[in-house]
């Protein structure tokens, strides 16, 4: 499961159109893995949880037909392209879930992989179930 961080701007176009944009290829994602949606801290309104949708990960190629710019208005180098994006029951900010493992979630670009053991209590504590 990762992370994929994006601003206020481009939210909702990453949700609509089940694609997300980097500049860098993410290292360990493969087919159907989850991708946890967070509003960058900064762009959130008040009393909003970064975290409200997800989707799953379908695949990962060089944006060449300048597909990003059309999507968002500005060019990224790839696109990560989802299916099944969906709104979470419970939007939380994973820095405030209580017993997670000491990792910093905190911190990082805009991609952060979640720790094998703190996916396991966020299915738990249902904060990976979607609505339906």
């Amino acid at each position: 499961m990762v992370i994929f961080r994006t601003s206020k701007e481009t939210l909702s176009k990453v949700v609509a159109n089940c694609k997300h944009a980097l500049e860098v290829r993410p290292a360990k994602l493969n087919f159907g893995d989850i991708i946890l949606i967070a509003q960058t801290i900064d762009s959130l309104d008040c009393g909003k949880k970064p975290i409200r949708y997800r989707m799953e990960f379908v695949n990962c190629y060089e944006d060449r037909e300048g597909l990003s710019e059309r999507i968002w208005g500005r060019r990224w180098k790839y696109i990560i392209e989802g299916k099944n994006c969906c709104e979470l029951n419970k939007p939380f900010d994973i820095r405030k879930i209580p017993h997670l493992n000491t990792k910093k979630y905190e911190r990082g670009g805009p991609i952060v992989y979640v720790d094998p053991d703190d996916i396991k209590k966020l299915e738990d504590l249902g904060y990976l179930e979607v609505k339906s």
